[in-house]
């Protein structure tokens, strides 16, 4: 093979896959390429938090295939667009640090991404940040899918979506924005960069919709 992609069912250790890409093969790993999942149940979740209980049967309940909601299709529609920009995004991500590197194998690249976004989510979820609350309504704003926006705007989100769900939906957000954008190489002035440029847009927007 000279390409390899796995899946949630083909198992490869971690020496076979740095050997196999030793040996010219161009390989993703599993924790790269197989998120869609974890995505679409997330989602699922959000929605279901987000709606009332008379919304969630309106437009997430089906009584036959021939009478699916609407809101459920163009819904799933939002979703395998999200898996499919993710899958973009960390494809380029991966391919942009090899270039970089070009001695350091995609397998370990991703490893390294992927241990990046945990350690910035956790210091994320572990600072005050989220007491600015224009920002918080810009990342839901940007996270939620337009369909679901259509029926609960961004500020009724706020109020029915648990605030611990908020926060880890921002920070996994942020962190995510953040490693795709700037790789395995950025460092503590490169995220403060980040995050000021978010906030100054977070205090536009509000500006913006408030009049």
């Amino acid at each position: 093979y000279k390409i390899i992609v796995e899946g949630a069912n083909l198992f490869i250790s971690q020496d076979a896959r740095l050997a196999l890409e030793r040996c010219g093969v161009v390989l993703f790993k599993d924790a790269s390429a197989n998120k869609g999942g974890v995505t679409s149940s997330s989602l699922e979740v959000y929605s279901g938090l987000a709606l009332l209980d008379e919304e969630h049967e309106k437009y997430m309940c089906a009584t036959s295939k021939e009478n699916t909601p609407e809101f459920y299709k163009k819904y799933v529609k939002d979703i395998i667009d999200r898996i499919e920009d993710n899958a973009r995004r960390e494809f380029e991500a991966i391919w942009r640090d090899h270039e970089s590197h070009p001695g350091m194998s995609k397998t370990l690249i991703s490893d390294t991404l992927s241990e990046k976004n945990v350690k910035v989510r956790a210091n994320i979820l572990a600072s005050d940040v989220f007491k600015n609350k224009k920002l918080v309504r810009y990342i839901l704003f940007h996270y939620t899918p337009k369909t679901l926006l259509e029926v609960v705007p961004v500020d009724e989100l706020m109020n029915r979506v648990p605030i611990a769900y908020q926060h880890a939906i921002c920070a996994m957000w942020l962190a995510s924005e953040y490693v795709y954008s700037t790789g395995i190489d950025s460092n503590e002035f490169d995220f403060f960069s980040f995050m000021s440029a978010h906030i100054e847009r977070a205090s536009a927007m509000a500006k913006e919709q408030s009049r």
